[in-house]
């Protein structure tokens, strides 16, 4: 038995897909599913993305919203993180990102000690490409850029953690260019309902193949 805790930010919470609720709640559904077909799988999803998040906000709240979720349970802790593309943000009038890389990396590092500490299994998923005619900048703030560059730095940063940490990484950053990204995205930031599938089928694949579940 299992609990699974995904914590992340709107992509994670599940903006916009309308005809699924996001990757992780198409996720929910199949584990659901299973769960109720094998008497000897029991997997509990908690979707704990909140709109907006990046790793300054995640570190305040992951480690109570975790022990919350876990209190006086028997199940086993994996804990999926997807987090980092709102750190990469890039405010043009500060010449910085939301969440400077050096600070990024020592969240991260604080994310994964904790994880380690109360999971059984921790793991990341990469960050998602953007369309940067979209995105650079978002229409809804001119001073706000997502771009490649700033996402491949902040994905070097996340890969090198987890090499370093022994987490495993569910790499998304070149698939989902290769599936054709900008028809796989809503606003050229979340993707739109074929880029959440596309997503949950990766991370159950990871999942289901790495047996973690």
């Amino acid at each position: 038995m299992a609990i699974l805790l995904v914590f992340g930010d709107s992509i994670a919470w599940g903006a916009w897909d309308p005809e699924g609720g996001g990757w992780v709640q198409r996720l929910k559904r199949t584990l659901d599913r299973k769960t109720l077909q094998e008497p000897d799988f029991h997997t509990l999803v908690y979707n704990l993305g909140i709109s907006g998040n990046d790793t300054d906000a995640l570190v305040e709240r992951f480690l109570p919203e975790a022990q919350q979720r876990l209190r006086e349970t028997e199940e086993e802790a994996v804990v999926l993180f997807a987090i980092g593309i709102n750190d990469s943000q890039y405010i043009q009038s500060q010449k910085t990102n939301r969440v400077p890389l050096d600070r990024f990396e020592q969240n991260l590092r604080l994310l994964m000690e904790q994880s380690r500490r109360i999971a059984r299994q921790t793991l990341f998923l990469e960050i998602t490409p953007v369309d940067e005619s979209r995105t650079a900048p978002v229409p809804w703030n001119p001073d706000k850029f997502y771009t490649h560059e700033h996402i491949q730095k902040y994905n070097r940063v996340l890969r090198s953690l987890c090499f370093e940490y022994e987490i495993p990484l569910i790499e998304l950053y070149q698939g989902f260019l290769e599936q054709g990204h900008v028809d796989l995205l809503w606003d050229g930031l979340h993707p739109n309902t074929r880029g959440h599938q596309w997503i949950a089928e990766r991370v159950e694949e990871f999942l289901f193949g790495k047996g973690i579940l």
